[in-house]
């Protein structure tokens, strides 16, 4: 390849007037002000703190009419179970021929059907 130097030299130049502006700078969207935002905390803060308060007043409230309910059965529960507890003294409890064991959930004892231990009372009169 043969170069001819007698041809006229062409150079790149910008345009007339020059290239146009670039925008190298970082665009950002426009963004909501801090004020803006710290309102919006403080106000949902504010609101939940409201709701919070509100149904813990109301816990509170209904602990009280719970406590004055129990305060009104609790004597005739107590009553019907010393009843019950003195009354379990003069029970036979040999009905059976075996003692059933006790029917937990642990170990082998949870396979014993439960109507081993469910017999019916029978009354022996002395």
């Amino acid at each position: 390849m043969t170069i001819n130097y007698k041809q006229k030299w062409v150079q790149d130049l910008p345009p007339p007037g020059g290239f146009p502006a670039l925008e190298y700078g970082r665009q950002t969207p426009k963004m909501i002000s801090g004020y803006k935002l710290f309102g919006a905390t403080f106000l949902i803060m504010g609101v939940g703190t409201y709701i919070y308060l509100r149904g813990r007043i109301q816990d509170l409230q209904d602990d009280d009419v719970e406590r004055v309910r129990l305060s009104k059965i609790l004597p005739i529960v107590q009553a019907e179970n010393d009843i019950m507890f003195l009354g379990a003294a003069h029970k036979n409890v040999y009905l059976t021929r075996w003692m059933p064991p006790i029917v937990n959930n642990n170990g082998l004892y949870r396979f014993i059907p439960r109507e081993y231990g469910a017999q019916k009372e029978t009354t022996h009169h002395h």
